[in-house]
């Protein structure tokens, strides 16, 4: 799904909806990024995101020219208009056979180190419930927070 806070994003969320925004290095990001910094990390590129229009833009705009299938348009949250499954999987098919011939042409996005990871929660509520500054992270803002760490590996540690 697309990031939280994305307009026209079905089901839009990072997480399990406690973060509002996630940063890597400063660039805004949800679990399309989170994924591509992760696999990143082993030198294996993001080459084909299926989902929502919403989340395939955000992967392009982050990704370039990675292959995408929207496989429905959201109108709001919680409302979405879906290809037929039929056309669906074929259409998936496809950007995956292309996705794959095109592996090596689409670089791996590898996050630069040491690698900054900065919070900003929805409510203190959602943040105090979470704690994340007993675990090496440095609070900024009432709701906000950042932890550099080595390893992409350890983005997700929160």
């Amino acid at each position: 799904h697309a990031m939280a806070g994305t307009e026209r994003a079905f089901l839009d969320h990072t997480q399990a909806g406690n973060w509002v925004n996630y940063y890597v290095n400063g660039v805004k990001m949800g679990e399309i990024g989170q994924t591509a910094v992760i696999a990143g990390h082993y030198g294996v590129p993001v080459v084909l995101v299926t989902g929502d229009l919403a989340a395939t833009l955000e992967a392009k705009a982050l990704l370039g020219n990675v292959e995408t299938v929207a496989v429905k348009t959201a109108y709001d949250r919680n409302y979405a208009r879906c290809i037929h499954p039929a056309k669906t999987r074929a259409l998936i098919k496809e950007a995956a056979k292309k996705a794959l011939s095109r592996a090596k042409e689409i670089p791996p996005y590898v996050a630069k180190k040491p690698i900054t990871v900065k919070l900003e929660y929805v409510s203190i509520d959602r943040f105090s419930e979470s704690i994340p500054c007993g675990r090496g992270y440095e609070r900024l803002e009432l709701k906000v927070v950042t932890k550099t760490v080595e390893s992409a590996l350890d983005i997700l540690l929160v």
